[in-house]
C-alpha cells in the first residue's frame, strides 16, 4: 500500500495525530471524479422531450473509510470533537496535497470498535540507538563478525495500563462549494522551500499532473503582475495569469483610484473613451468612474465571480503576495459601481484543455486600458485554481 493514500487532514488536524488511517473498503480505493451534474430542463407543451438550457455542478460528496488499531482514550475524545463539528473546514488528502476542499461532516458517524487494555510504556531515550540483533547473512550492516546492527526503540515499563481502541468507521463529507482550491500556487512550497513549514515527500508523484509552476517559472513568466503591454497598438497593460485547474476561474481585480489632483477616479487613457478590461473569453467597457463624495473607497474591486464592481478600501496597498492565500487585501464599503458598465461581460481566466502538456500553453493575460497615473504597483489580482 502507498502510504501517501492513508493520510489526510481536516480542520488542520492530521489523521496521524489520532492514529487513524484512510483505508479502502475492499482491495481498491473508490473516488468520484467530479461533482454531481444537474441538468436544467423544462417541458414544452406539445413538443417531445424537454428543452435543455445548461447544466450546473451540485455539491461534492466524499466518503472516507477509516481504521484504527491503537487509539488511546485521549485520541478517541479528540476524534469525537474533530468530527463532531458543524463548521466547514479544510480537507486535504496526502496523495494530492495541492487540492484543498472546503468540507463539513454530512451525517453522524457510527464507529465499530473493540477495546482492550495495554501497558503504558515510555520511550527510554538514554538507551535509544543501534543494537546487535543477531547473526546476519547479508553483507549490509554487518560489523565484521556477522552480527547485524538494527535500530531498536527501547521503552520503560510503567506497570500502568490504558484503554486502547481498535475499529473502523465511514466518514461522509459534503462540499457545498464543489471544487478544491490550490494550497499554494508555487510547486517549491510543497517541498518545504519558501515561507512555509509544509513539507510533503511525494511531490514528484503528482507534480506533473498538477501543472503547478516552480518559483523560477512563476517569476520568469511574471505571473499575476501588472506589466506594460508589449504590443503598444493594443491595450495599455497586461497581467499574465495562469490557470492549470480543471475549470475556468473567476478573479478579483483591484484598480486604485487616481487622486493626484485631489479627486478620486478611474479614467480612460488619452486614446480612448472607456476603461477596458479584457480576458480570453469576454471583456468589459466602463465609463469613467468617480467615487462618491466623502466615500472611503480607495478603488474598485471587479468581482467576476458575482458580476459586481464593488467599492473597497485598502488602508495600506500591498504588492500582490501569491503565497499568502488567506490575505485580506480589502474591506468592502458597500458602494456598487455596476452603473458604469457601458458594454460587454465579465471575463474569466480560462482553463487549458487537459490534453495540452506544455506549460507555455497555460499562459494567458488580463488586459487593461485605463489611466493609472502612477498607481500601477497597487493594482492587485486574486484568483484560485479550481480542481475537481
Amino acid at each position: 500500500m502507498d502510504r501517501n493514500f492513508i493520510g489526510f487532514s481536516f480542520d488542520g488536524i492530521h489523521s496521524s495525530e489520532l492514529n487513524i488511517f484512510h483505508v479502502s473498503s475492499s482491495d481498491r480505493y473508490e473516488e468520484t471524479l467530479q461533482p454531481e451534474i444537474n441538468d436544467n430542463t423544462i417541458e414544452i407543451p406539445g413538443l417531445d422531450g424537454e428543452y435543455y438550457f445548461g447544466s450546473t455542478y451540485g455539491p461534492k460528496e466524499i466518503e472516507v473509510n477509516i481504521a484504527f488499531d491503537s487509539m488511546t482514550e485521549v485520541q478517541f475524545r479528540k476524534m469525537r470533537g474533530l468530527f463532531g463539528t458543524k463548521k466547514i473546514c479544510e480537507l486535504i488528502f496526502d496523495e494530492r496535497p495541492y487540492k484543498v476542499y472546503l468540507a463539513k461532516i454530512k451525517s453522524p458517524i457510527s464507529i465499530e470498535y473493540i477495546c482492550f487494555d495495554e501497558e503504558i510504556k515510555l520511550l527510554d531515550e538514554e538507551r535509544d540507538g543501534l543494537r546487535y540483533t543477531g547473526i546476519g547473512r547479508s553483507t549490509v550492516g554487518l560489523d565484521g563478525v556477522g552480527r547485524v546492527k538494527e535500530k531498536i526503540i527501547p521503552y520503560k515499563h510503567t506497570g500502568k495500563k490504558q484503554r486502547i481502541y481498535k475499529g473502523e468507521a465511514k466518514i461522509e463529507f459534503i462540499c457545498y462549494f464543489p471544487f478544491a482550491k490550490q494550497l499554494f500556487k508555487q510547486l517549491d512550497l510543497y517541498n518545504g522551500n519558501g515561507n512555509t513549514f509544509t513539507k510533503y515527500n511525494n511531490v514528484n508523484e503528482w507534480a506533473e499532473s498538477s501543472r503547478l509552476l516552480t518559483i523560477e517559472e512563476f517569476n520568469k513568466y511574471k505571473i499575476d503582475r501588472l506589466l506594460p503591454n508589449d504590443s503598444p497598438q493594443e491595450l495599455n497593460y497586461k497581467i499574465p495569469v495562469y490557470n492549470p485547474g480543471d475549470i475556468d476561474t473567476g478573479f478579483f481585480l483591484y484598480l486604485p483610484f487616481v487622486t493626484e489632483d485631489g479627486s478620486k477616479g478611474l479614467y480612460p487613457n488619452s486614446t480612448g473613451n472607456y476603461i477596458e478590461i479584457f480576458g480570453d473569453d469576454n471583456g468589459l467597457m466602463l465609463r469613467p468612474i468617480t467615487a462618491p463624495k466623502h466615500s472611503s473607497d480607495t478603488g474598485i474591486l471587479i468581482n467576476t465571480n458575482n458580476h459586481l464592481i464593488q467599492g473597497v478600501h485598502i488602508s495600506n496597498p500591498l504588492i500582490n503576495d501569491i503565497n499568502n492565500r488567506r490575505a485580506n487585501w480589502w474591506t468592502y464599503t458597500g458602494t456598487l459601481y455596476n452603473e458604469y458598465i457601458a458594454a460587454g461581460d465579465f471575463p474569466h481566466i480560462k482553463r487549458v484543455d487537459w490534453y495540452f502538456d506544455n506549460k507555455e500553453q497555460f499562459k494567458q493575460a488580463i488586459y487593461l486600458n485605463c489611466d493609472l497615473n502612477g498607481e500601477e504597483e497597487n493594482v492587485l489580482i486574486k484568483y484560485d485554481y479550481l480542481y475537481f
